[in-house]
């Protein structure tokens, strides 16, 4: 069940992310364009500005300021990311058999959307997943391999989630239920990679965000007594979790 992830460099996808990032603003507030952008590159905030005071939604000014700045970047990073890219492929596939075993402990074959994965390299503080594209964006600038290891685990995870998730949970729909799920998903690879049985494979788990830590931890310590986790138990366990927080929105 080795799925083969093509390894690329992509200003037009880092082009894509931000615009995508900036128009989901609207449903939050400052603190991911920061992490993706602004802590990394301040002088972005020339170009993406605020709609109105004391409202969270962002747009882009200057697109064209936009698209010089990646430009510059990746032609003064050029040599960095290809050896860099390079050297996580290698590491990648020293990692891919033990992660499609544990992974499979998981997920049936059939659950994995068919054809090639695409790793994107990015020059953002953000790695988002695109699950109809089977496409997925690793840090790159900077090589931390193991870190990266990490991202590429967990970005795969989903589209194998998503994809179980909606054929086995049909009452739920992405037109009416993406936070949620999203929510779901996340849950699920935080208590999947803080699994014993991963840890010994990649040295770390994943970071917990966005206010599931105690639910994750609390399913964190029933699972990690278990051999293998069953996928459907965990997700029934999170969906009774997260629906008891009246902060995690069920319907969007």
């Amino acid at each position: 069940m080795i799925k083969k992830i093509n390894f690329k460099i992509s200003k037009k996808q880092d082009l894509s992310t931000l615009k995508a990032f900036v128009k989901e603003s609207k449903y939050g507030d400052e603190t991911t364009l920061k992490c993706a952008f602004f802590n990394l590159y301040p002088g972005l905030k020339n170009y993406i500005k605020r709609k109105k005071v004391g409202e969270p939604e962002f747009y882009i000014s200057d697109i064209n300021s936009i698209k010089s700045f990646i430009d510059n970047e990746y032609a003064t990073n050029k040599v960095t990311l290809r050896e860099n890219l390079n050297k996580i492929q290698a590491g990648w596939g020293e990692k891919t058999e033990t992660y499609f075993r544990l992974a499979s402990e998981l997920f049936a074959e059939k659950y994995w959307p068919k054809g090639e994965y695409t790793a994107c390299a990015t020059i953002w503080g953000i790695y988002p997943r695109f699950i109809e594209r089977r496409l997925f964006q690793i840090p790159a600038l900077k090589l931390e391999k193991q870190f990266t290891m990490i991202v590429i685990a967990h970005e795969m995870l989903h589209f194998a989630f998503y994809n179980y998730f909606l054929k086995n949970y049909p009452e739920y729909t992405m037109n009416e239920n993406s936070f949620f799920i999203w929510n779901i998903s996340e849950g699920f690879n935080e208590v999947v990679q803080w699994h014993p049985k991963w840890i010994r494979e990649f040295g770390f788990g994943c970071d917990i965000y966005g206010g599931r830590d105690e639910i994750v931890k609390k399913l964190q310590k029933k699972y990690s007594k278990l051999d293998i986790i069953d996928s459907k138990n965990l997700i029934d366990d999170l969906i009774i979790e997260i629906k008891k927080n009246k902060k995690f929105l069920l319907h969007d």
